[in-house]
C-alpha cells in the first residue's frame, strides 16, 4: 500500500495564500490567491454589486490514458501518476 497527495509538502503555502484571501479586495485578487492554493478547497465569493463566484483550489494527479480514477492503481507503475495540475486548469 502506498499513498501519495499531489500537495504534499506545500501545506504552509496553502495557509500563506489564505492570508491573501483575507487580504484581498476585489475578485482579481481573490482568484489569484485561490489559484496558488495547493490543496483542495471549495470557495465561494460575493460582492456589494451582487456578483457571486465559486473556485475550486488544488492540485490534482494527471492519471495515464486508461487509469479510472476511481478506482486504486495498479502496483506494476502502469498507472502511476504522469504529472499534477491546478484544478482551475
Amino acid at each position: 500500500f502506498s499513498r501519495c497527495a499531489a500537495h504534499r509538502g506545500q501545506e504552509l503555502e496553502a495557509w500563506t495564500r489564505f492570508i491573501d484571501i483575507n487580504l484581498a479586495n476585489d475578485f482579481a485578487a481573490f482568484e489569484t490567491a485561490v489559484r496558488a492554493i495547493p490543496t483542495s478547497h471549495n470557495f465561494f465569493a460575493a460582492d456589494v454589486d451582487g456578483n457571486i463566484g465559486y473556485w475550486l483550489s488544488g492540485r490534482l494527479p494527471i492519471l495515464p490514458p486508461g487509469a479510472d480514477p476511481r478506482l486504486p492503481k495498479r502496483s506494476d507503475g502502469t498507472e502511476d501518476w504522469i504529472g499534477v495540475q491546478n484544478a482551475t486548469d
